[in-house]
């Protein structure tokens, strides 16, 4: 059985090295990257073996997410995989032992969800932040147990953190916009158990400030600004709170 790992990206230098790490037990990693993108995101991608590069052109360069649906499902066409994860740059996704907290391994599970005829495992993740008692992060390292402080809430944020993230190909044959639908000739049948995933949205202020602001906000296609109705998530004040929120928050997982 083949997995394949499919993500689209602008300017993840900081995140590229966390992520390929953390997804290094699937078999392929798709990555639709920008052609504008002008950090050393290249460079973290060609330390690591069974990655691709597609270039995945905007207009203007600008952040348009319906044509990154597009191009995602255009891929997804394309691809020989017999499961995809679905996931953006900064999602790490995981089964887990919701009694111990002990993470699961990815194969067996998706493995799993194959033969017992399911084609969708669903993803709730955790919005997690750097805690009084964290360290920096390890670029290093995978990211999982580096960031394990957050908001138990998993419906925080308007419920947007639970996606249909990994996929069994061709019962599947779509994703919807932000990846939180599926489209296919079959009906999706969800695998029991839920995976987790750590949301690195606001994991460090390493990066945030840069990524939320300079590659995403400033660079807004003119369709995102039309439907983006929570523009306060790209100002330096709301993203202060944010990372001022989690600094005490228990540990998850």
């Amino acid at each position: 059985m083949k997995i394949e790992v499919l993500s689209a990206w602008y300017n993840e230098e900081f995140l590229a090295p966390l992520f390929l790490r953390h997804y290094a037990w699937a078999d392929q990693t798709t990555i639709l990257l920008e052609p504008t993108t002008n950090d050393g995101t290249r460079d973290e991608i060609a330390r690591f073996t069974n990655v691709r590069i597609v270039d995945a052109p905007m207009p203007d360069g600008k952040l348009d997410d319906y044509m990154k649906m597009e191009q995602i499902n255009a891929a997804f066409a394309w691809s020989d995989a017999d499961w995809l994860v679905v996931v953006d740059a900064d999602e790490f996704v995981f089964p887990i032992d919701l009694n111990t907290k002990a993470l699961k391994e990815p194969r067996w599970c998706i493995e799993e969800a194959n033969r017992t005829g399911c084609n969708v495992i669903m993803c709730r993740m955790w919005q997690v932040y750097r805690c009084v008692t964290d360290v920096d992060v390890d670029r290093t390292q995978p990211p999982a147990l580096q960031r394990r402080h957050g908001d138990p809430d998993l419906g925080h944020s308007r419920g947007l953190y639970q996606k249909p993230s990994v996929v069994k190909k061709g019962d599947i044959t779509s994703m919807g916009i932000g990846i939180h639908g599926v489209g296919g000739t079959t009906k999706p049948i969800v695998y029991g158990p839920e995976w987790r995933g750590a949301h690195w949205l606001y994991a460090d202020p390493a990066y945030v400030y840069k990524r939320r602001l300079a590659d995403r906000f400033r660079r807004l296609s003119k369709r995102n600004i039309s439907f983006q109705g929570d523009s306060d998530w790209f100002e330096d004040q709301h993203l202060k709170m944010e990372l001022d929120r989690g600094w005490n928050f228990a540990q998850l997982f």
